[in-house]
C-alpha cells in the first residue's frame, strides 16, 4: 500500500531530536501557510501581464510570465512532495522549498527592476508599490522559518533597491532608502518571530512528551493495580479454602 501524505495534524516522531522536531513543525507551518499564496500568484501574474501588455516589449513580459508560471510549478512539486516524506525529511524539503523561493523572489523583483517601463509612466509607481507589497505578504506568511522568509526577500528587495539608486533621481533615492529601511524592518522582525516560533514550538513539544510520560505512568500504575488485587483476591481465596 503505499504511503499517504503527512497532513497538518502529524506530529513529528519522538525518535526525532528535538530541534529535529522542531524543525518538522516549522516546515509544515511554511508550507500549508504558503499555499494558497503561491496559487494565487498565478491570477496575479496573469493581471500584471494585463496591466504591462503593450507598455514593455513583448518578448520581456512572456519570459516574466513564463518565469513565474515555472517557479508557481516547482514551489507545489516541493510541496506535494514534502507531504509524501512526512517529518523526517522536513529539513530536506524545506531547503528545496527556500531555494524555490529564492527563484521566486527574484521573479517579484523584476517588478521593481528591469521590468517597469522605461517612458515614465505612472505603472512604475504601481509595480513598486506591488513589489514591496509582495514582501510585505511573504513577511506574513514565511516568519515562522527566518531562512525561507530571507530566501524569498533579500532576493526580491535588493534588486529594486539597486535599481532604483541607480536611476539617480531624488525620487528613486527617496524610494531606494525607504525600501532599505522597511528591509531592515522585515529582517529584524522576522528574526523576532522565528525565534518566537521556535521557543513555542519546544514548549509545545515539551509539554507533550510531560502528557506522554504521566499517561504512561498512570497506566503502568492501574497495570499494577489490577495485579495486586488480583493477588490479594487469590490469597483471601486461598485463605478461605479448607
Amino acid at each position: 500500500m503505499p504511503d499517504q501524505p503527512s497532513t497538518m495534524a502529524d506530529s513529528p516522531p519522538a525518535a526525532l531530536p528535538l530541534s529535529a522536531q522542531v524543525l518538522a513543525l516549522q516546515a509544515q507551518l511554511v508550507f500549508d501557510r504558503s499555499r494558497l499564496s503561491n496559487l494565487l500568484s498565478l491570477p496575479f501574474a496573469g493581471l500584471v501581464g494585463l496591466l504591462l501588455w503593450g507598455q514593455v516589449a513583448p518578448a520581456l513580459l512572456t519570459g516574466w510570465l513564463a518565469a513565474k508560471l515555472a517557479v508557481c510549478g516547482w514551489r507545489l512539486a516541493i510541496d506535494w512532495s514534502h507531504r509524501r516524506g512526512g517529518p523526517v525529511q522536513a529539513a530536506h524539503w524545506l531547503r528545496r522549498y527556500g531555494w524555490a523561493h529564492v527563484a521566486d523572489g527574484l521573479v517579484y523583483g523584476g517588478l521593481g527592476s528591469w521590468l517597469v517601463p522605461t517612458h515614465g509612466s505612472p505603472l512604475g509607481t504601481m509595480l513598486l508599490a506591488t513589489a514591496i507589497c509582495t514582501a510585505a505578504v511573504g513577511f506574513v506568511v514565511l516568519s515562522h522559518h527566518f531562512g525561507t522568509l530571507m530566501a524569498f526577500v533579500l532576493p526580491l528587495m535588493l534588486p529594486i533597491l539597486a535599481w532604483q539608486w541607480q536611476l539617480g533621481t531624488p525620487l528613486s533615492l527617496y524610494a531606494s532608502a525607504a525600501g532599505l529601511l522597511f528591509l531592515c524592518l522585515v529582517v529584524v522582525d522576522g528574526w523576532r518571530a522565528a525565534q518566537g516560533t521556535v521557543a513555542a514550538l519546544r514548549d509545545r513539544l515539551r509539554l507533550d512528551d510531560l502528557a506522554a510520560q504521566r499517561q504512561a505512568a498512570l497506566e503502568q500504575a492501574q497495570q499494577h493495580s489490577v495485579v495486586k488485587n488480583r493477588f490479594l483476591a487469590t490469597m483471601s481465596h486461598e485463605m478461605r479454602t479448607p
